[in-house]
């Protein structure tokens, strides 16, 4: 049987936003200042992570603003991610620019620790779910600026403001904020049975909760029973809400739901997913235990996913 544990990856983080501070230039300065100001690093998508001496685990590797190591690089890249429970302030930025070469970077921080992508780092549980959860922040941070460089107004240049929770046009003064894109995650049940489906890049054997992106103009329900009817055409009645999760690829909001199915027979859309079928509760804990028949697993734990198929499994 699966574990009882709750917790959402990528989720739960320990830092203060820090509001004021960031809108305050003078108060941002006194915290590029201070003595106990650190700031993380990314190469692209990796993060820096110092490792225990056995290198089996690992935590986020900060550095200071004084380390000379970092001096080269621009002030104005530095995003505030908040401040910790001492009131110390923490940053983040992106050290890799276009054309510059990998593995250059990652051996200037080589005795700090090594850059790991982050689907690996949770994946492979190599640190706590507090410092991934920062790590989540500071990757949708760094890669939204990285990605808006320039005004859709206007296409000049922009500019980060507010320790980088904006992004502002000097040219027709339009400002620019991070989105992010809310994904519905369901687990449909009809009496004791779940609807799981695949799709052509799962892993071998792996069955998951349907999704999809919610459309404008539509409410959380809605979305839950558009996608589920184009995916499956299976009709869906009631709709509960039961946890979310951040998800910094590149940042979209799982919103985990479950749904009660009306109707019972699916028809796929194969364009959307490989496959679908209806598994009963004693079935599903077969894939947890890695004892099904024909050897299908369900996500791994990671992933909102597992969460949402567990608590239907443990309902029982």
């Amino acid at each position: 049987m699966p574990s009882t544990d709750d917790t959402q990856y990528y989720s739960g983080n320990p830092l203060d936003r820090a509001q004021i501070e960031r809108r305050d230039p003078a108060l941002l300065t006194a915290l590029l200042a201070a003595a106990e100001t650190r700031v993380t690093l990314f190469q692209g998508d990796r993060p820096l992570l110092a490792f225990n001496e056995t290198g089996t685990s690992g935590k986020i590797g900060w550095l200071t603003l004084s380390d000379a190591r970092v001096q080269h690089i621009d002030h104005c890249a530095f995003y505030l991610l908040g401040k910790t429970a001492e009131g110390h302030a923490r940053f983040v930025c992106d050290i890799h620019r276009d054309g510059e070469d990998f593995d250059t970077e990652a051996d200037l921080f080589s005795d700090v620790g090594k850059f790991i992508d982050l689907r690996s780092v949770g994946l492979q549980g190599l640190v706590s779910n507090p410092d991934l959860s920062i790590l989540a922040q500071g990757k949708s941070m760094t890669s939204w600026h990285r990605s808006h460089q320039f005004c859709s107004t206007c296409g000049r240049p922009s500019v980060s403001v507010d320790g980088g929770i904006r992004r502002h046009c000097p040219h027709c003064h339009t400002n620019h904020f991070p989105r992010t894109d809310p994904v519905v995650i369901m687990l449909i049940f009809h009496g004791d049975e779940c609807l799981l489906g695949r799709g052509a890049n799962y892993n071998q054997g792996q069955y998951s909760t349907l999704a999809g992106f919610v459309d404008q103009g539509e409410t959380i329900e809605e979305a839950v029973r558009r996608e589920i009817k184009e995916e499956t055409r299976i009709d869906v009645g009631a709709v509960t809400y039961h946890a979310s999760q951040p998800w910094p690829f590149p940042s979209t909001l799982m919103i985990g739901c479950h749904g009660e199915a009306l109707s019972y027979d699916i028809h796929i859309d194969d364009h959307e997913i490989e496959h679908a079928r209806w598994f009963s509760r004693n079935e599903v804990r077969s894939m947890f235990d890695n004892t099904h028949r024909d050897g299908l697993i369900v996500p791994h734990k990671y992933a909102i996913a597992h969460h949402l198929i567990r608590h239907f499994v443990e309902e029982d």
